[in-house]
C-alpha cells in the first residue's frame, strides 16, 4: 500500500516542479484532472467490477495509483478550495472558514492576494487554465451575476476559464467564459429571480432531483447549455487548448462535472455499464481522460507532462448511487461512509500520477 498523500502535497510538488527544472530544459507540463464526487471504488483499477475504465486504467499501470490519498473536505467547495489554495478550509474568508457547497449568489471565496497553484505556475512563465466546474464564487458578495464576473477565475492565477460557475444539479444553467456568459446578450442580461427559465430538457427525472432555475433573461445562454452535451464540449475545449499551448509550458485544471449527480451522460454512453446511468457517467469520464491523454500524444508531449487524476470527495448515496449499489457496485469500495461524512468514504479518494521518467 502507498503511503498518505494528501491534498496539500500537491502544492508541495507544484513548487518542486517549478523550482528545480533546469535553466535549459522546458519546464514540465501539468494537468490536473479533478473529478467531482468519485469515489474510492469507482474505477476498476481500484476494484470496480459493474463498469469498466480503461483509460484511468491505463494512467494507473504507466505510473502511480495511490491508496491512502484524502481531500482536504468531504463535500465540494471546501475540498477546491483546500486543493488550489495548500490551506485549510477552516481558514477560508478570514477565518470565517468554508463547510458546504457555496449558495448561488456567494462571491469569490479565495482572496485574491492569497497565493494559489494558478499563480505559481502563472509566475514560473505557465499558460494556465480552468476548464469545468468553479464552485468558488464570482465577483463580490452578493453577486448579481451581472457581466462582467470579477473577481473570478483569472484574478486567482487562470488566464483562462470555461466551464460550469457552480454545480450541474443548480442553477444558473449556464456556461462562463471567461469573465462572461457564454452567449451572453447585453440586450437579454442574467437575472437572479423573477420568472425563471425551465431547467434543461434533457435532464432525466428519473436519475435524481435537480434544483429548480432562480434566474430569469440569458434565453440564448440557456439554450446552448445542455447537461448532456456538457462532458464533450468541456473535453473538446481541453483538447484545443492543449494543442494551442504545446510550444509553451502549461498548467491545466480540469475539473469535471462528473460524476456529480444529475447523472447525464452523452447518448452514446447511455446503457453501457452493469450499473446505470451512474456507471454510464463513470464510462463518459474514462472517455474524456482517454481524450486530454491522447491529446498529449498527438502532441508530442507525454514525455514531459505530469498528469494527476483524483476527486474532489468520496461518492454521494443519492438515487443513482442507491441503484448502482443495487446492481452489485460498491462506489467507495470496503470504505465506510459517504460524501458529507466524516467517515473515510467521505475523504479517502482515488490518486493517480503519471510523469514518463520521473514517477515510477
Amino acid at each position: 500500500m502507498k503511503r498518505l498523500l494528501r491534498y496539500h502535497c500537491l502544492c508541495l510538488l507544484v513548487l518542486l516542479i517549478t523550482c528545480t527544472t533546469a535553466a535549459a530544459e522546458r519546464p514540465p507540463n501539468v494537468v490536473l484532472i479533478f473529478v467531482d464526487d468519485l469515489g474510492y471504488g469507482d474505477l476498476s483499477c481500484y476494484g470496480a467490477t459493474k463498469l469498466s475504465t480503461p483509460n484511468i486504467d491505463q494512467l494507473a499501470a504507466e505510473g502511480r495509483r495511490f491508496t491512502d490519498a484524502h481531500s482536504a473536505s468531504a463535500v465540494c467547495t471546501p475540498s477546491r478550495y483546500g486543493l488550489l489554495t495548500g490551506q485549510y478550509p477552516v481558514r477560508a474568508m478570514e477565518g470565517q472558514g468554508v463547510w458546504g457547497p457555496l449558495p448561488t449568489t456567494s462571491g469569490l471565496i479565495i482572496d485574491t492576494n492569497t497565493q494559489t497553484i494558478g499563480k505559481v505556475f502563472k509566475d514560473k512563465g505557465y499558460a494556465t487554465a480552468c476548464l469545468g466546474k468553479w464552485h468558488l464564487g464570482f465577483k463580490e458578495e452578493p453577486n448579481d451575476w451581472q457581466v462582467p464576473l470579477r473577481p473570478g477565475p483569472q484574478d486567482v492565477g487562470f488566464d483562462h476559464y470555461f466551464g460550469v460557475p457552480l454545480v450541474n444539479s443548480g442553477s444558473p444553467y449556464v456556461y462562463v467564459n471567461d469573465d462572461s456568459i457564454f452567449g451572453y446578450d447585453p440586450n437579454d442580461p442574467l437575472v437572479y429571480g423573477g420568472k425563471p427559465v425551465s431547467p434543461t430538457p434533457t435532464f432525466p427525472a428519473e436519475a435524481s432531483v435537480k434544483s429548480p432555475n432562480r434566474f430569469s433573461g440569458a434565453l440564448k445562454a440557456h439554450e446552448i447549455y445542455d447537461d448532456e452535451k456538457t462532458g464533450t464540449l468541456l473535453t473538446e475545449r481541453a483538447v484545443n487548448w492543449i494543442t494551442e499551448k504545446k510550444d509553451e509550458p502549461f498548467f491545466l485544471y480540469f475539473a469535471t462535472p462528473n460524476i456529480h449527480h444529475p447523472f447525464t451522460p452523452a447518448p452514446r454512453f447511455k446503457g453501457t455499464s452493469q450499473c446505470g446511468l451512474y456507471g454510464d457517467f463513470v464510462h463518459e469520464l474514462d472517455w474524456m481522460v482517454g481524450e486530454i491523454v491522447k491529446s498529449l500524444e498527438d502532441n508530442g508531449l507525454t514525455e514531459n507532462t505530469l498528469v494527476l487524476f483524483t476527486s474532489d470527495n468520496g461518492a454521494m448515496l443519492n438515487r443513482a448511487g442507491r441503484d448502482a449499489v443495487k446492481a452489485g457496485h460498491q462506489p467507495n469500495g470496503e470504505l465506510l461512509g459517504f460524501k458529507f461524512g466524516v467517515w473515510e468514504g467521505g475523504h479517502r479518494v482515488p490518486l493517480i500520477a503519471k510523469w514518463p521518467g520521473k514517477i515510477k
